[in-house]
């Protein structure tokens, strides 16, 4: 019996003459041109950006990485913030960083400890150095994703190279985030390994892997919870119970990994507790749409004074896991496995986007792995046309070129409003794809490989 290596051997020759044929393609070098000319625009762009949210992680980093003794999650953002505006003004060897200092009045200190801790093991001290080598990691990022991402769900070399210059060039909450600095990148680049882990060959020690990954993902920043939380069920309604287990066992051992990195930048494992109460009374019930926050519960609270976060979350909740359950009997195979996990973890992210109060459009970047789950070519049944129809509808929102912006004007709640909308038709979308069965072109083209020509 042939060996896996073996096999793998006779089949590259066959895969090699046809990336040969897309490398030489005429259409492929002119897209590869355009994404090229994108990344450098999108990089420039990063390059003036002052940081206003990376400032107050590179403060909190800097005060751990000096050791100074603080508790960041007590009323302490404003003592920080005069503390280092006064540090930043005596050495004014930055104007970018005493610029974004003079804006800050307030450190909204609610990241996670396991976050605040990375940003205190990186720092250099230097504020430009740390900002231009984050925004340069931050692009490497979003391009890894992309190249993941399309493995994942079979996308050609052309298809790739349209796709990363659109993102680099025209995805609106890509462009915001770079503008402020924030961390959706990094997560976005966790979400996108975790799926092209769980798109390899089954295993333990995939699901091992797939499990830290996961895990480091909800420490770093626990807004992919709901993520999480589908995934999981999805295992669990499949029957998958080793997969569940092994992936349990894995963000078991990233939860140790977390607190022991936060344990020795803090002193103490008290700041998970310390961040619990501050993220309980988080500021984002004080930011209005005037302020950008797209957030349609927020909308809602300011138009009749009624919190609906908390029964809209459970309502989308209780609805992807109807969807996942209604359709546990469908999905088993290995040919479905890949795609239905890729759409439960992009369902979650959405839920997040949909219920939350505060949702900056920066926040929409991970939103990206749904809109390439519904604009997947190739391997698809034919009600999937429309379907990228709807997602080319959800994405012109994010667009920096859509005409609404202009037209819209001052008209925020309107704005609010359409994003939440196009959230609304990625969610649905992903709700389809958790339903559709294995078609022949599913077991012709696995999610793991590219669709074939």
């Amino acid at each position: 019996m042939a060996s896996r290596k073996q096999r793998q051997r006779r089949e590259r020759p066959s895969e090699r003459p046809s990336r040969r044929r897309e490398l030489a393609d005429p259409v492929s070098l002119v897209l590869a041109v355009a994404a090229l000319f994108a990344l450098l625009a999108a990089a420039e762009y990063g390059r003036q950006a002052n940081g206003f949210d990376f400032y107050q992680f590179w403060v909190v980093g800097q005060v751990l990485s000096t050791g100074e003794p603080s508790d960041f999650y007590a009323d302490s953002g404003s003592r920080l913030s005069a503390e280092y505006l006064e540090r930043a003004r005596r050495a004014p060897v930055s104007p970018r960083r005493l610029s974004v200092a003079e804006n800050r009045p307030y450190l909204h200190t609610t990241a996670t400890p396991f976050l605040y801790s990375l940003f205190g093991l990186v720092s250099s001290g230097r504020y430009d150095t740390d900002l231009e080598r984050f925004q340069r990691l931050g692009l490497a990022c979003v391009v890894g994703s992309l190249v993941l991402l399309s493995r994942v769900f079979g996308y050609t070399l052309p298809v790739f190279l349209a796709v990363l210059a659109l993102v680099c060039q025209w995805f609106l909450p890509l462009y915001t985030e770079m503008r402020v600095v924030n961390v959706n990148r990094l997560q976005l680049a966790m979400l996108a390994l975790l799926l092209w882990n769980q798109a390899r060959r089954p295993g333990r020690q995939r699901d091992l892997l797939g499990g830290f990954v996961l895990g480091l993902a909800v420490l770093f920043k626990p807004n992919v919870l709901f993520a999480a939380g589908l995934l999981g069920f999805s295992w669990l309604a499949d029957r998958r119970f080793r997969t569940l287990r092994d992936q349990c066992a894995g963000m078991a051992a990233a939860a140790g990994v977390a607190l022991a990195v936060s344990g020795a930048s803090f002193g103490s494992l008290r700041c998970w507790i310390d961040w619990l109460g501050a993220a309980s009374t988080t500021h984002g019930h004080h930011i209005s749409p005037d302020s950008g926050n797209v957030g349609l519960t927020m909308l809602i609270a300011d138009w009749t004074g009624v919190r609906s976060e908390v029964p809209l979350t459970l309502v989308l909740l209780a609805i992807g896991v109807g969807f996942l359950w209604r359709s546990r009997t469908r999905s088993s195979g290995p040919s479905r496995e890949g795609p239905r996990e890729a759409a439960a973890l992009a369902a979650g992210c959405l839920v997040y986007l949909l219920g939350a109060r505060l949702v900056w459009i920066h926040y929409y970047v991970l939103a990206l792995p749904a809109l390439l789950i519904a604009l997947r070519p190739g391997g698809a049944p034919r009600p999937f046309r429309w379907r990228q129809a709807l997602a080319l509808a959800a994405l012109l929102p994010m667009s920096r070129v859509a005409p609404w912006q202009a037209a819209l004007g001052g008209h925020l709640e309107l704005v609010t409003c359409i994003f939440w909308a196009s959230a609304l038709t990625l969610y649905a979308l992903m709700l389809a794809e958790l339903t559709a069965g294995d078609t022949p072109e599913d077991a012709a083209a696995p999610a793991a490989r590219p669709a074939p020509k």
